[in-house]
């Protein structure tokens, strides 16, 4: 499965448009120029546990 982590409306639409899954939106305090990648990691792995706890990830690809 491939999804995307981004706050951006129209990345979001592309992203659907090609198959992947947003499941949610970043939060604003994760879109800084400042924000550390491995914050954004670590936020994704948690909501990714929130909505599905039986599922299980091989891996996650920060670009």
């Amino acid at each position: 499965m491939e999804f995307v982590n981004i706050e951006n409306k129209e990345i979001v639409e592309v992203s659907k448009k090609y198959g992947a899954e947003v499941p949610f939106m970043r939060p604003k305090e994760l879109v800084r120029d400042n924000t550390k990648g491995i914050d954004v990691v670590l936020h994704t792995i948690d909501r990714l546990k929130e909505n599905d706890k039986q599922k299980k990830y091989d891996l996650i690809i920060l670009l």
